[in-house]
């Protein structure tokens, strides 16, 4: 679970180094709001953490997982948006989620 956590927080924690070397005045308003998205992924994987009933039924994971990760994209695509910043910003974090997923697929969950 640690290493599991260490990806996603990895993830994050470069948007939010990024943001604060080259957003400039964009910066904290970008950060608050893609901290909004990263809650909501998290929130949506909650009920399969918290409900043994959810966690038993087949493929409870990966529903979860997709849900979370259709979620957070959209909210962050809003974000680069609403914050008026270049679309790499959405594509940068596409390729690091794209990257953490591949790793706890294959590095974590040993699924793929």
């Amino acid at each position: 679970m640690f290493l599991s956590c260490a990806i996603a927080g990895t993830k994050w924690g470069i948007q939010i180094v990024a943001a604060l070397f080259f957003l400039q005045e964009k910066k904290w308003l970008f950060i608050k709001k893609i901290g909004f998205t990263c809650l909501a992924g998290s929130c949506i994987l909650l009920p399969y953490c918290l409900l043994e009933q959810i966690r038993l039924t087949d493929k409870s994971f990966l529903i979860s997982l997709i849900v979370a990760v259709m979620v957070m994209i959209v909210l962050y695509y809003n974000v680069v948006k609403q914050t008026a910043i270049a679309t790499k910003w959405f594509w940068g974090w596409v390729g690091c989620l794209a990257i953490a997923i591949s790793l706890q697929l294959f590095v974590v969950f040993n699924i793929v």
